[in-house]
C-alpha cells in the first residue's frame, strides 16, 4: 500500500511540474512549452473580480449588483455604499439577475439562468423572503432576460419557444397565474429593453447586425409597435435612477 502511495505522488507531482498541456481539441504548432510557474502567474489575472449593478430597490437606497464569488457570477445584495455584500444565489452556473421587486409588498427578484454555458437561458424567481427559486419560462426554449414593469405586476421577455427560431415578446405576471399572453410576433429578434414611467408603454429593439438595431414603441394594451428615435435607448442605458430620484448608476 505504502509503495502505491509512492508512485500516485510521483505521478501527481510530475505533472505538477511538467509543462501545461494544451486542451485535446487543440491544435499547437510552433508554442514553446508552457512553465506551469508561468500559468500560475496567469491565473492572478485571469481571476480578477469585478461587480456589476443590476437592479435598486424600490423605495431604498439599496441595490442588487452582480459579482463572482468562487466559480460563478452570482446575485449579492448591497445595502449602502462601501458596504458588505450579502450573497443571494448559490447555483454552480452563472447567475444574471435582472429587476428588484417595484412593489411595496412583494419581495422577489428575477434572474436569467442556463445550464453548462447552452445559451438555452431560462428566467427565474427568487423570493427574497424564503431564498427559494421558481422557474418562470418554459425550461426548454431560448428566452431572454424577463423585464419587470414599475409597479412589479408584470414583466415582458423575448423567447424562441413558438418556433426555435424567431424571438417573440411575451407579457406575464410573476406570482399568482402563470398564464402570460403573446405580444409581438416577430420575424427576427426583439428584446424588451425599458418599461414607460406608467407602465403603458414598452421600449423594444430589433436586433438586425452587431452594427445595426431599430428601435420600436410597444403599446401593452393594443399591442401596436410604433418607431423610436435611437437616443431614447441610448439614454436608457447611459443611466438609472433610483425611485425617489436622489441616486444614479451611470454604465
Amino acid at each position: 500500500m505504502r509503495s502505491f502511495c509512492l508512485i500516485v505522488c510521483f505521478v501527481v507531482l510530475g505533472g505538477l511540474l511538467g509543462a501545461v498541456e494544451p486542451p485535446v481539441a487543440m491544435r499547437v504548432d510552433g508554442v514553446p512549452e508552457i512553465p506551469p510557474q508561468l500559468a500560475e502567474r496567469a491565473q492572478q489575472f485571469q481571476n480578477a473580480r469585478s461587480a456589476s449593478f443590476r437592479s435598486w430597490h424600490p423605495t431604498k437606497r439599496e441595490m442588487l449588483i452582480m459579482t463572482r464569488f468562487g466559480d460563478t457570477n452570482q446575485a449579492h445584495y448591497l445595502s449602502n455604499p462601501g458596504g458588505a455584500r450579502q450573497q443571494l444565489t448559490f447555483f454552480p452556473e452563472r447567475v444574471l439577475p435582472i429587476t428588484m421587486h417595484r412593489g411595496e409588498n412583494e419581495n422577489f427578484f428575477l434572474f436569467s439562468m442556463d445550464v453548462g454555458g447552452s445559451e438555452f437561458f431560462q428566467n427565474y424567481r427568487f423570493d427574497l423572503d424564503t431564498g427559494r427559486h421558481h422557474l418562470l419560462s418554459d425550461g426548454k426554449s431560448r428566452n431572454e432576460p424577463a423585464l419587470l414593469n414599475h409597479r412589479g405586476d408584470r414583466y415582458i421577455y423575448a423567447s424562441t419557444k413558438r418556433n426555435g427560431r424567431d424571438t417573440d415578446l411575451y407579457l406575464a405576471r410573476p406570482l399568482g397565474e402563470p398564464a402570460e399572453e403573446l405580444v409581438v410576433e416577430a420575424n427576427g429578434t426583439y428584446l424588451a429593453t425599458a418599461w414607460s414611467p406608467d407602465d403603458r408603454k414598452v421600449l423594444v429593439g430589433k436586433y438586425i447586425s452587431a452594427n445595426d438595431t431599430d428601435t420600436f414603441v410597444l403599446d401593452v394594451e393594443t399591442k401596436k409597435l410604433e418607431p423610436s428615435a435611437r437616443r431614447a435607448l441610448r439614454k436608457h442605458l447611459c443611466s438609472r435612477w433610483n425611485s425617489d430620484g436622489t441616486a444614479k448608476v451611470s454604465i
